[in-house]
């Protein structure tokens, strides 16, 4: 039952992964997908990132199922804190510098217009809802769950199908975008809600403080960089600005999902006191 529920799965994210570009490449122009795939191309990339991470912790996941549930929630907890983690602090960072790889990536091309105004925000959003529902969705795979949530796994194809194509005619690329992210918004609130209530038997309040705190320092980012014009003339100065921004964010993100998960001080006390054991006197 599980293996068939596998393949429902996989063909709803097939559907949902190749809305976009489909959407777009009929309803909009081949210059507006070639617009997409670059934007595309950059937040991918990143993405496969955290999906190479993610796919390790599945074991770990897994192993502690059947460990008890405090045993459960502990690692849960500490993987989905990092991960969140690692999410804002990725796609903050893309979110800033996206528009300065995009004038260097198409420096020299004339025939499109690659510089959307819009098209920044909207696909970081679509990626911080991925990122933030991942563990979860993850937890819901290894604890054998994949039959009782294929339902709503269509549901959410159905819906990023059926609000593209009623947006793309009002809005173009950004209808399809905006298509996507409502049916994102459905899934991730529905794996977060079904991964804490029904597998780790508790309010999903306690995840969702980390992404409102998280999201409220990205907020704060967005709106502080609305007006800056980066002076990046560059390959040299984009990776000596993305290192910058990359410290910059990981501190933030780190106080932020502290502030939400204070037990992660603990947690580091306990390791670093393995690690670094007191000598005796």
């Amino acid at each position: 039952q599980e293996r068939k529920a596998f393949v429902v799965h996989e063909i709803s994210n097939t559907i949902f992964n190749n809305t976009d570009v489909f959407i777009i490449s009929i309803f909009c122009s081949f210059e507006i997908a070639s617009v997409y795939t670059v934007y595309n191309l950059v937040f991918s990339a990143l993405t496969t990132l955290l999906v190479t991470v993610n796919s390790g912790l599945g074991f770990v996941l897994g192993q502690n199922q059947y460990k008890g549930r405090e045993r459960l929630l502990k690692i849960y907890d500490i993987y989905s804190s990092v991960y969140s983690w690692a999410t804002y602090v990725l796609f903050t960072v893309a979110f800033v510098l996206i528009v300065p790889f995009i004038k260097l990536y198409t420096a020299g091309v004339s025939d499109t217009d690659y510089l959307i105004a819009g098209l920044p925000i909207l696909f970081t959003t679509i990626n911080i809802l991925s990122g933030v529902r991942a563990i979860s969705a993850l937890l819901i795979t290894v604890s054998g769950h994949a039959d009782a949530t294929k339902t709503r796994s269509t549901i959410e194809a159905i819906i990023n199908l059926s609000a593209s194509l009623i947006l793309v005619n009002i809005c173009g690329i950004y209808g399809v975008l905006l298509g996507t992210i409502i049916a994102l918004l459905y899934r991730a609130n529905d794996i977060i809600i079904y991964a804490n209530r029904k597998i780790l038997k508790r309010n999903p309040l306690h995840e969702y403080k980390t992404i409102i705190i998280n999201s409220v320092a990205f907020v704060a980012i967005l709106l502080a960089f609305r007006n800056i014009t980066l002076n990046i003339t560059g390959y040299l100065s984009f990776f000596g600005h993305a290192i910058v921004f990359v410290i910059a964010a990981a501190v933030l993100f780190a106080f932020t999902t502290v502030l939400s998960n204070p037990f992660l001080i603990r947690i580091g006390k306990e390791w670093i006191c393995e690690k670094f054991p007191k000598k005796k006197q």
